[in-house]
Formats: C-alpha cells, structure tokens, sequence
C-alpha cells in the first residue's frame, strides 16, 4: 500500500509511504493459467515457510527472493496435492520474497506463510515437489524489487464537499 495525501492548506505529502499488505482469505481461488502474487519481508536469521494447501484442481507455489541472480523455489505436484516451499533460515537473502501461486488448472486454494519456526499445522500439510511433467517457472511474472515511485499517483482535487478525514498516532513526550 502506498498513501499519499493533501491537506487543508493543499501541502502534499511526498516519502516512502509504504507498507506490504497482503490479504489472505480463509481461501482463494484461481483460474487456469493465472498467477496471485503475495510479498513478504524475511529478515536475516528467519525461516520462511510457505504453505499452499490446494482444496480443489491444481495450483502450484513459486517463491522468488529479491536477489535476480536466484532461480525460485518451486513445488509443482500434479493434481490437488499440497505444495509447500521453506526456505531455511541460513538460506534466507534478507529482504522482500515473492510468492506465487499459479493455477496449472483451475483451483481453489488457501494459502499460509511462517516467518521462524514451520509450526507443526504447516508441516501437516505435507512436502512440495517438482513434477517432471511441468515446467519450473524461469522467471517471477513481476519482477520482485518493481514497486511505484512513491510520488506516482493522482492527487484528487481540492473540493471542500469531498474531504477525508485521516487519523494519524498522537505522540506526546
């Protein structure tokens, strides 16, 4: 999420105000051939662990760090089968990971990450796997580190009958 804002006096913001967010439903659910993508940040000295359990058709995993000199991690089992992604906290490239889920058919799915210990609900779900019958991605369908400038965006125009009121933290010392 990037926010911009205007005030009364019409001053701008412009910085880096941004932050991931990714929503995770109780479940999702994909066509075939399209791709969700979620970002997390991984510091250095956390597992990662990414789970996909598949409730119905085939969807896949795909877990990109943000160093593009590394190929993904990949879990591509056939049919419903859980797929599943930990990358080791002495693996772990500090910084922003990309997941993927792509839907080899059409799936619904619900998906679950761990930063630190894989808690025993995860491990349940099974290993991933590669399946010699499919291809293993070459590379992230958006490019892990492509985020907006942070002064990209509209501004609305200034209209006194369209306000917003915003809440910000109050700071006392």
């Amino acid at each position: 999420m990037q926010v911009r804002a205007r005030d009364a006096a019409t001053n701008i913001s412009i910085g880096n105000a941004r932050q991931l967010i990714n929503y995770e439903g109780t479940s999702d659910s994909i066509g075939r051939g399209q791709t969700r993508i979620y970002r997390y940040t991984v510091a250095a000295g956390q597992q990662f662990s990414v789970n996909v359990e598949v409730l119905s058709g085939d969807a896949d995993l795909s877990v990109w760090s943000s160093r593009i000199d590394q190929s993904a991690r990949v879990s591509n089992q056939e049919g419903s089968v859980n797929e599943q992604v930990i990358v080791p906290a002495s693996e772990v490239v500090p910084g922003i990971y990309q997941v993927e889920v792509f839907g080899y058919s059409a799936a619904e799915y619900r998906l679950s990450t761990s930063n630190g210990a894989t808690p025993a609900s995860l491990q349940a779900l099974g290993q991933g796997g590669l399946a010699a019958s499919k291809t293993v991605p070459s590379a992230p369908v958006v490019p892990v580190a492509s985020m907006p400038d942070e002064r990209a965006g509209s501004v609305p125009p200034s209209d006194p009958l369209n306000t917003y009121t915003v809440y910000l933290p109050l700071i006392v010392r």
